[in-house]
């Protein structure tokens, strides 16, 4: 799936096959069958499968892969409902951060620049190289029309990563 081995379509129909999901005996695999399922346009089929079979409650990161599946269905709402959660009350340093990005990044999808800035601006208050972060804020920034400091963001990621990806098509946008 991740490999691109096969397409999403192949797996989903691949999957249609398995008659019984609730059964699959690895939670991984009934993660995947929901996913599969949000990712095939079946988004709301896929969600309530991962939270009646999915043992998203069960853990952290149970509760990020919820997080996670309801960005993934645009289902935003229940996506920053399920994200703050998460920033607050994490015990995880890493899905905390984890949590971090994708509500910054789900209020991005929003339009909701201000937001999604904070929320990269405060990442990056404790981990300054995380190019992740500085690729995000430099994309709000742009999209709040301050290019002096979308260009400051991708010249330190530059000055790390010279080829990165992100931040030359970033800068050819200033």
């Amino acid at each position: 799936f991740f490999s691109n081995f096969s397409s999403r379509a192949e797996i989903g129909n691949i999957l249609a096959m398995v008659r019984n999901p609730k059964s699959l005996p690895r939670l991984d695999d009934r993660r995947f069958y929901g996913l599969v399922q949000v990712l095939n346009g079946e988004p709301e089929a896929g969600v309530q499968f991962l939270i009646e079979n999915g043992e998203i409650q069960k853990d952290e990161d149970g509760k990020m892969f919820l997080a996670s599946a309801y960005a993934l269905a645009k289902q935003y709402t229940n996506a920053i409902m399920e994200y703050r959660a998460l920033v607050e009350g994490a015990r995880s340093p890493e899905i905390i951060h984890r949590a971090q990005i994708g509500l910054g990044k789900v209020y991005f999808r929003q339009s909701l620049f201000k937001e999604s800035l904070s929320q990269f601006e405060e990442i990056l208050k404790n981990s300054p190289g995380d190019n992740e972060s500085r690729i995000w804020s430099a994309r709000c920034y742009i999209s709040l029309g301050d290019k002096f400091s979308a260009k400051k963001r991708c010249q330190d990621v530059l000055g790390d990563d010279p080829k990165n990806r992100d931040a030359l098509e970033l800068v050819k946008q200033l």
